[in-house]
């Protein structure tokens, strides 16, 4: 009997999968695809010629998932926005290990760029010299308000308004509404917070060396969010590790079964010990949920 009813609820549950869960994400991955290509991808291209400085570029998504977006509902999004051209050389001083109220934020030392900087650093003070996240995202969302107008964009509305810190595009299509909060931020890549270094020791029992070489080598965002702990300090950049998360949490296919994709081993747990478990070990990864 128990055997009849576990084929009955795997029945159900793969039914459900598939006519539920499976077509939801189709949806909803046409409706990215659709807003990626259409507005968002142009408005960011528009942005990098109103102002070589902030030339950027968004993660593409691949088959399993969406590196550089964070999804609320079906039809809203943040896309962290990479600033690829406003610093040749930079460095992070991860600021978790001096002060556990700021965990998982930090300040981007700049080093190297080919372009004026005066207006994107702060000009004085302690500080002065340091990139100021206030300044990155204001510039960001005054070049986004100004490239959309350039676009031809048809049979839809798109709206841009900044409500800080991100900067919000609206797109109208039809009675369908998609709201995308884009975040500019600076990409560390093969590089690491020095207060997540006992990060791949905690983890062995659920991930490969492959999966801490790739996550080592994916690196971190620096996000210019501000730290709802120091909300007067404009040099804070927040850490992010969604690129990282997004490849541990996807969606795989075990060699044995390749009909329905199974997610990643037991996420639930690796969240919960993200969370719950030597809080400060996982600095600043825990901070980041």
């Amino acid at each position: 009997k128990n055997s009849t009813e576990m084929e009955e609820l795997n029945a159900a549950l793969h039914k459900f999968n598939k006519s539920i869960v499976e077509a939801s994400r189709h949806v909803s991955r046409d409706a990215i695809t659709f807003c990626m290509t259409q507005v968002i991808l142009p408005v960011l291209e528009k942005v990098g010629d109103l102002d070589v400085r902030f030339q950027c570029a968004s993660p593409m998504p691949n088959d399993a998932y969406f590196p550089g977006m964070k999804a609320s509902c079906m039809n809203e999004f943040e896309l962290t926005v990479i600033l690829t051209n406003l610093l040749t050389a930079k460095t992070f001083e991860d600021l978790g290990r001096q002060d556990t109220n700021l965990s998982c934020y930090g300040r981007v030392i700049p080093q190297q760029s080919p372009h004026l900087l005066g207006d994107v650093l702060i000009d004085s003070g302690p500080l002065q010299g340091l990139v100021s996240a206030h300044k990155v995202r204001h510039i960001f969302a005054q070049l986004v308000s100004q490239a959309v107008p350039l676009l031809p964009v048809l049979g839809m509305t798109v709206e841009i308004l900044f409500k800080e810190p991100v900067t919000v595009v609206k797109i109208f299509r039809g009675p369908e509404v998609f709201i995308f909060e884009l975040v500019p931020a600076f990409m560390f890549q093969q590089d690491w917070p020095s207060s997540a270094t006992l990060w791949p020791d905690q983890t062995k029992d659920w991930s490969s060396e492959n999966d801490v070489k790739i996550v080592k080598d994916a690196g971190f965002y620096a996000l210019a969010l501000p730290c709802s702990a120091d909300l007067s300090d404009p040099s804070l950049f927040r850490i992010s590790f969604s690129m990282a998360e997004k490849y541990l949490l996807r969606t795989i296919l075990p060699e044995d079964y390749k009909l329905t994709p199974i997610c990643r081993k037991d996420i639930d747990r690796i969240l919960r010990m993200i969370r719950e478990s030597d809080k400060d070990s996982f600095s600043p990864v825990n901070s980041y949920h």
